[in-house]
Formats: C-alpha cells, sequence, structure tokens
C-alpha cells in the first residue's frame, strides 16, 4: 500500500505520510491529495471512498425536449430527464452538444417523464426557488469556434451548460402561429425552467445556427442578459461547410435550408446582388448567402440589443481568432463573472482537446487556418468576397467596439477584462487574446511542473493539517463526511484538475490498503463498475427497445413536421468503417437517422412525414 509496512496511528502522521509520498522535495502540498489524504485516512471507517466522486452534482430533472406548444405559445409539455451535468463538466469536449449529454445520461425508462411547463414552474414557485436568468447566450455562424466557447463554460461544475439544446430552438423555430409576444414569454419561461438548478451558479445558452435569424426573440426575452456572436473569415468558413476533408462532400450544413426549399429572405436579397435567386445560385453562392445572412442578423441586432434596458453595453461580438483566451479575458467578465485560477486551469486543460471529440481518443486541438486558405478553390473565394466580406469587415469592426463597451461594463460589476499588457481595446490584435491567462501556478502546471503549481495552496494545505492535528488531540474519528466532501469540493474548485485526478487515483489505492497500486486499483474498480453496469436489470426505453449500450453518433429530432434534410444522410464509408460488415459485436456508437413513431398515439403525425418523404 502507500504507506509500506507500517501504517502510523495517528491521522495527522498519515496526512504527512500521503504529502512525502505526491510531493517532490521542497514542494508545496496540493489542496485536493491534502483533501483525499484526510479522507482516506478513514478508510476503516469507509469514508474514504465517499469524496471520491467529488465534487459530484445530485442528479434532478432537466427539460430536454418539448414534446409538443400548446395552442399558439400558451404552454408547452417537456420532456425531462435526469443528466449526468457530473460528468459533463469534467470533459466537456466529450459530450459538446446537448444531445451527446442527454445520450449519454440514456434518457429513457425511468429516467424520462412528462411535464406542463407552467407546472413545473409552478413547482419551482412553491418552492420558493429564484428564477435565475442565463448569464449569458451565445449565437454563431456556424462553424466557427462556439462550441469550444460552450465547452469552456462547462469546465467548472458551477456552470450548467446548454450547447444546441432543442427546446429553445423549438420556440425560435418552430412556435407556428405564436404572436410575438407570447413566442418571447414562453421563451423566458422555458430558458428559466432549463436553467432550475439548486447546484449550479449560472447558466449558459449557445444556440444552433439557423436561430440567429430569430436571436431578437431571445434578447427580448432577457433584455439584461449580456449575449454574444462568433464569426470567422469568410473563405475559412465556407470551407469548413464544403471542403470534402470536412464532410463537407454530401448535404452541408449551409445548404440544408436549399435542400428544403424553405430559406430566408435575407438569402435572396444576397443574391440578387449577383443577377441570382435561391434555385439559380451554386453550391458556393448559396452557402455564402446563407452565412452571409446570418451576419448581417447579427449586425441588426448588435445595432438593435447591444444595450440592455439600462443602457449598458451587453453584445460582444468574437472573431474566431481571439478563441480561446477571449471567454474568461472579456466575455465572462461582461456578465459579471471572474474566473478563478482553477478554473482558469481547467479552460486551458480542455481547450488543447478537438472541441467535438465523441470518440474518447483524446483527440487534440489542430489549428487548419492556412490549409482551409490553401485549399480554397476559385468559386469559393469569389462567393465569399461578393457575398460575405461586407458583413465580416463590419463585424470586425464592431468587434473591437464591443470589446471596449464589455471592458466598461466589466468594470461597473467590479470586474476587469484583462487585455494583454500595454494593450487598448481598440487595437488590440485578436490574436492576442487567445491565450488563457492562466496564473503563474496554473501555467507551471501546464507545463508539467505539478510540484511548483501545488505551492501556492499551502493556506489549504494548512487548514487540512490544523483539522488532522485536532482530530489526534480529541482522540477523534476523522472529520465527518460531509465536511470531507464540501472540502473535497473546495479543492476541486481552487486547486487545478489535474491534480485532482491524482487526488482520486491515490485515494482509491489507499481505500483498498495494501492490495496494490493506486493505477491499478483504479483499474480493477472501474472494470468492476463496468461490469455491474452491464449486469444492470434491462428496461426498454422510448422509441424502441434494445439490450445494447451503443450510443448514436447524433440524437435524431423528431418534432410534430418533418425537420428539413431528414432522413439524414451518412456516408456510407463512415458507417462501414465504424461497423463492418463482418463484425457482430455491437460498436460503441452507432449511425442512426430514422424516426419511430406509435402508431396509435402519432398515426397522423406520421402521415405528414410520409407525404412530406
Amino acid at each position: 500500500g502507500f504507506f509500506g509496512a507500517h501504517e502510523p496511528s495517528k491521522l495527522s502522521e498519515r496526512v504527512g505520510q500521503w504529502l512525502d509520498g505526491y510531493m517532490p522535495s521542497g514542494g508545496g502540498a496540493d489542496p485536493a491529495v491534502v483533501t483525499a489524504a484526510v479522507a482516506a485516512g478513514g478508510a476503516g471507517s469507509g469514508m474514504g471512498e465517499a469524496v471520491l466522486d467529488q465534487p459530484s452534482i445530485p442528479l434532478f430533472w432537466t427539460p430536454i425536449e418539448i414534446q409538443t406548444i400548446i395552442g399558439k405559445g400558451e404552454d408547452a409539455v417537456l420532456q425531462l430527464c435526469k443528466l449526468d451535468w457530473t460528468g459533463y463538466y469534467k470533459e466537456p469536449h466529450s459530450t459538446p452538444m446537448f444531445k451527446d449529454l442527454v445520450s449519454r445520461s440514456k434518457c429513457g425508462g425511468s429516467n424520462r417523464r412528462m411535464q406542463k411547463l407552467s407546472e413545473y414552474l409552478a413547482e419551482m414557485e412553491a418552492a420558493g426557488e429564484e428564477a435565475h436568468e442565463p448569464s449569458a447566450l451565445v449565437f454563431h455562424e456556424s462553424r466557427v469556434g462556439s462550441t469550444l466557447v460552450a465547452n469552456m463554460f462547462g469546465t467548472t461544475p458551477e456552470s450548467i451548460v446548454f450547447s444546441e439544446s432543442a427546446p429553445p430552438a423549438k420556440v425560435l423555430l418552430h412556435c407556428t402561429g405564436c404572436p410575438r409576444p407570447k413566442q418571447i414569454e414562453l421563451f423566458r419561461k422555458l430558458a428559466i425552467a432549463m436553467g432550475r438548478s439548486a447546484f449550479h451558479k449560472r447558466s449558459f445558452f449557445k444556440f444552433q445556427s439557423a436561430t440567429v435569424l430569430h436571436m431578437d426573440v431571445a434578447l427580448d426575452a432577457f433584455p439584461d442578459a449580456p449575449w454574444a456572436f462568433v464569426f470567422r473569415e469568410p473563405v475559412q468558413v465556407l470551407m469548413s461547410h464544403l471542403d470534402p476533408s470536412k464532410g463537407g462532400g454530401g448535404t452541408p450544413v449551409c445548404m440544408r435550408a436549399k435542400k428544403s426549399g424553405h430559406w430566408s429572405s435575407k438569402v435572396d436579397v444576397l443574391l440578387e446582388g449577383i443577377g441570382k435567386n435561391g434555385k439559380s445560385a451554386t453550391k458556393e453562392e448559396f452557402c455564402a448567402a446563407h452565412l452571409g445572412s446570418l451576419c448581417q442578423t447579427a449586425l441588426e441586432n448588435y445595432k438593435l440589443h447591444g444595450k440592455d434596458s439600462k443602457g449598458r453595453p451587453r453584445a460582444l461580438l468574437i472573431d474566431y481568432h481571439a478563441l480561446p483566451g477571449i471567454v474568461p479575458r472579456a466575455l465572462l467578465p461582461l456578465a459579471g463573472v471572474a474566473a478563478g485560477e482553477g478554473w482558469m486551469a481547467a479552460m486551458a486543460q480542455d481547450a488543447k482537446h478537438y472541441s467535438k471529440d465523441r470518440s474518447g481518443r483524446d483527440r487534440k486541438f489542430a489549428g487548419d487556418t492556412e490549409r482551409k486558405e490553401t485549399m480554397a478553390w476559385a468559386a469559393v473565394r469569389t462567393a465569399a468576397d461578393k457575398l460575405m466580406s461586407k458583413q465580416f469587415s463590419d463585424l470586425s469592426s464592431k468587434a473591437r467596439e464591443s470589446l471596449a463597451a464589455a471592458s466598461a461594463r466589466a468594470a461597473e460589476q467590479g470586474v476587469r477584462v484583462l487585455l494583454p499588457q500595454g494593450a487598448g481595446a481598440a487595437d488590440v490584435a485578436f490574436e492576442d487574446l487567445s491565450a488563457v491567462p492562466v496564473g503563474e501556478a496554473g501555467r507551471l502546471l501546464l507545463a508539467g511542473s505539478a510540484a511548483a503549481a501545488a505551492a501556492s495552496a499551502a493556506p489549504v494545505a494548512a487548514e487540512a493539517a490544523q483539522v488532522a492535528e485536532a482530530a489526534d488531540a480529541a482522540a477523534l474519528e476523522p472529520p465527518p463526511a460531509a465536511s470531507l466532501l464540501q472540502r473535497a469540493s473546495r479543492a476541486a474548485h481552487e486547486g487545478f484538475r489535474d491534480q485532482v485526478r491524482l487526488a482520486e487515483l491515490a485515494a482509491r489505492g489507499a481505500v483498498q490498503g495494501a492490495r496494490g497500486p493506486a493505477a491499478d486499483t483504479f483499474a480493477a474498480a472501474k472494470e468492476g463498475a463496468e461490469a455491474s453496469r452491464k449486469r444492470a436489470k434491462y428496461v426498454a426505453w422510448d422509441p424502441f427497445a434494445s439490450t445494447h449500450d451503443s450510443v448514436p453518433m447524433e440524437t435524431v429530432e423528431c418534432p410534430d413536421d418533418p425537420p428539413p434534410g431528414y432522413p439524414k444522410e451518412y456516408p456510407v464509408l463512415d458507417v462501414l468503417g465504424n461497423w463492418p460488415m463482418d463484425e457482430t459485436a455491437i460498436p460503441p456508437r452507432h449511425y442512426n437517422s430514422l424516426c419511430y413513431m406509435d402508431y396509435q398515439k402519432d398515426y397522423d403525425k406520421a402521415l405528414r412525414w410520409r407525404d412530406a418523404e
């Protein structure tokens, strides 16, 4: 085990040996390790294991879908699920979209229920729960790094993040026949209901790019909420959509509207400038006009909704090249939030990953700006220049203006926008904002010097040692479990995520005594948990029953009317590469593009879908 042949009888001595074992000579004590050490000192009483999953977020019901909008926006029937928010904040990049979190949380069977929005809000009111407005709303041009923004919000357990969740989009895009005041009211009630949590301190919403055309509804619903729009150079965005190696060989996202036959009038207005319309435009032209219309809408809303109800700045236009650093440097301060050193370190760590790494292969982010520019063909460059360049130029200019305004707004709230030393908001290069400003301890940690980083945590380490000594003096058992859980949570908030992970591994080993090294014990525990999960009683779930554990690549949306592009197409080589024809084992993830309907409940709906097909 970790204590050798002799395990000290005094809790303070055991803490000391833990520190000697994990901190190099001269290094300070990491608060997370100290906390785990104090906890594991009570392994004989079974208390050490309780700390290992901290900080964990209690399960609670969260709206995940709108089953039906009642009337013309008077109410809505919600689908609710208890989501795995703990798993999400530990690795946001592995469940980057809300649908991924829903899939991971296995929202079926007993973990899914229906309730009217009005009833859900009445529960909140009866319980005396405060209605929290969103801390920030994020819109984007599409393929511009907005998922990274949402992931960074989610790297702390104090934030509840909805990254392209279905319910708000349904209100913005499919509230058919809803008078605008009713639509605004419904959106407001829904967002407040989704942010319901006794644990989280703030909520963030990142919306689908298609909702940009109706972003004014969201901004009117929350007239004081800070908001952002993320954009990028035209050629680079177009290539993100059209480059065949990026999945653009099929139907690009920017072409979905054309395929469905329903697109914004703003697209036609832009295309008229080159003598085309939505039907006659080439793929490059239509995509450029679609993306240009989103940017134009964002500019219009910046003019109309750039200030809150009290006349204070509330909008931040974000150039792609300012990511990821601009999130903690400016967007969070605009929302009145100052990220602490621990959160900064977590953001910097998660930003190293590809933002949509659902594969679990630990893919690192690799920039491809130069490649996009090099690979762009003439039709892409021409369309970008004629249909997107003006909007991009205007956004770039307004982005600096919004940064300066955000600095003033943040200062009013006692928070500082973190510009590079000597730079001003009016002249700073966007690239110079891209680094996450980790403190000295965090920088050393990310460079691999955990001991030097942990030296900054001496006050928490000293406090933990005092607790241990007090327990010895009073001949008491280790501190109560509740106290230990609090300390573990605090250590994880104030410390650094890598060391929290180290503490978890070490504590697992210590709890098992002399059974083997921490890594071996942790592997065995993980294997046992996986086997237990597979032995769990099978529960059938809607829309179809199956005993496998495979997770869909994407959640299929099945609203009352078929969405554009249904059923979704996938390249056949991707499907076969994921699940070869001669492989009988079901893979961990699978492609699925079909909706399933209940003949008794969904007959009329099925007829509408059949007619559309």
